[in-house]
């Protein structure tokens, strides 16, 4: 399948659909999330500015100066309010889910269906297509009481489990409503210009075309215009520790500040900048390519682009699971927390980020954002914990992580939506619609962490992965033998 279309629509890794003809059964899901970028989300949170991130929601372009703001480091939660980036409210598929029953009032599991529900799980987990290197621990969201737990400590690979981190820590690190921004500054002469991009890892064609548009406004018509390149917002791209050399291009971009949404080319800033100069042109300027330069600070700014928001980032990253929007936001983690946009930097950041929550970060290794890396390493227990703090009393600043098209509904959405097998098993269907979870899949693990309704009426936040599964299996037939421990853990499977 074409990377570009494939991980847009979250094949790549944990959405199983297989050859290409497989792919057009799900054309209409990739068109139907395409269509709903430049919506506007709601979230917010009171937290100091982003360099390349504004709190001002909306696109600006007038000629103005870069603001020069102060990284940031993690501000106590505050209470949201709601914001628009438009002429209208979003549509109800973009709003957070209603919670029905807050931490105030939400009831604990009955001992008796969690005895049960322990001793169901201890026998399931001798299914042979899991393997015998699960790790798995429940808790009841209301009360922290531990149902069940198997190797809860023990560093497992997380695969796209890990964008459930990398979520927490963006939206503890930055204002929800933050626009990303890609700009056009002055050049060193009248007739140069350059293009800086700032890690906006939802931009889009039409988001270029505009930001041409309105670069050429500034110019009298037919002028000639050198375009020059400002790729320092990010580290030189690499790969990440764990990263064989066959991901990049393929299971990831090379890492930039400056990439199309679904490009996993090698050099996805190319392709950006060849559309730019071809608008300018479009436009009635003679607009050619130059060398790199570095806008200096202070610099006058000719024109913005900022349509997207870190809650749109995140709502897309964990519905279809996509990788380079979770590397991107790994590194806006790091210039948040004031350390360098490079890999140990971001890695840094995200423990920092991690720990400055009371999570346990014993047995993590946070090679990259997205899971990919079989460096990364995380514990059922630490999953857990972050699912927690989503569902606790200082929820607020997490509700774009169950926002109906963020975190998939088993059975119903995103990567867990029954066309791919997800939760429609005789034992595990009893589910759908009652569990919402992320998934992971590399070639040897299947993972899904999040939480469940239970048939008693209460909450329950959970995590499996499974490693070295037996892969003379099929991984759909793992991912079935997952969803049924769900349904287990729910209750409903008896």
């Amino acid at each position: 399948m074409n990377p570009a279309v494939g991980h847009l629509i979250g094949l790549s890794h944990d959405g199983g659909m297989g050859p290409l003809a497989t792919g057009c059964a799900v054309a209409a899901f990739s068109v139907a999330v395409i269509a709903r970028l430049a919506v506007p989300a709601l979230a917010d949170t009171s937290v100091a500015p982003t360099p390349g991130i504004s709190q001002v929601p909306g696109a600006t372009s007038s000629a103005s100066t870069m603001p020069q703001a102060s990284p940031i480091s993690p501000s106590p939660a505050a209470t949201p309010s709601a914001t628009t980036l438009g002429p209208s409210q979003p549509p109800p598929s973009l709003r957070p889910i209603p919670e029905p029953l807050p931490p105030a009032v939400r009831i604990a599991g009955s001992a008796a269906l969690n005895s049960r529900v322990a001793v169901r799980l201890s026998h399931r987990l001798t299914n042979i297509k899991l393997g015998t290197d699960v790790a798995v621990v429940v808790r009841d969201a209301a009360t922290g009481a531990l149902i069940f737990s198997r190797q809860p400590t023990a560093p497992m690979h997380s695969a796209s489990n890990m964008k459930l981190i990398t979520a927490v820590d963006a939206l503890t690190t930055m204002p929800a409503s933050s626009a990303f921004h890609t700009s056009v500054f002055a050049g060193a002469s009248p007739s140069d210009i350059v293009l800086k991009g700032q890690g906006d890892p939802m931009l889009t064609v039409t988001d270029v075309r505009q930001l041409a548009d309105d670069t050429a406004a500034t110019f009298a018509s037919a002028s000639s215009v050198t375009v020059h390149l400002d790729m320092t917002y990010f580290a030189p791209a690499s790969l990440a520790p764990g990263w064989p050399a066959s991901y990049v291009p393929s299971e990831a971009a090379a890492v930039s500040p400056l990439a199309y949404l679904g490009d996993y080319s090698a050099s996805p800033q190319v392709k950006v900048l060849k559309s730019f100069v071809t608008e300018l042109n479009a436009k009635g300027l003679h607009a050619s390519v130059g060398p790199d330069a570095i806008v200096p600070a202070g610099t006058a700014m000719l024109a913005d682009s900022a349509h997207h928001t870190l809650s749109q980032a995140i709502h897309l990253m964990l519905q279809v699971s996509e990788n380079n929007i979770a590397e991107t936001l790994f590194r806006h983690v790091a210039i948040s927390r004031g350390l360098p946009p490079t890999w140990s930097g971001s890695q840094v950041a995200a423990l920092q980020t991690l720990q400055s929550l009371g999570v346990s970060t014993a047995g993590l290794t946070l090679a990259d954002g997205s899971g990919l890396s079989r460096a990364d390493t995380v514990t059922a227990q630490s999953l857990v914990q972050v699912l927690a703090l989503t569902r606790g009393a200082a929820r607020a600043p997490y509700s774009d992580i169950y926002a109906t098209d963020a975190l998939p509904i088993a059975g119903k959405t995103g990567t867990l939506r029954a066309a791919l097998g997800r939760f429609t098993s005789a034992v595990s269907r009893c589910v759908a619609g009652s569990a919402r979870g992320k998934t992971g899949t590399l070639h040897d693990t299947v993972t899904m962490s999040g939480v469940t309704d239970s048939t008693d009426g209460s909450e329950r936040i959970f995590s499996i992965l499974v490693n070295q599964r037996p892969e003379q299996y099929p991984i759909l037939a793992t991912r079935q033998a997952v969803d049924a421990l769900v349904a287990t853990i729910n209750g409903c499977y008896q």
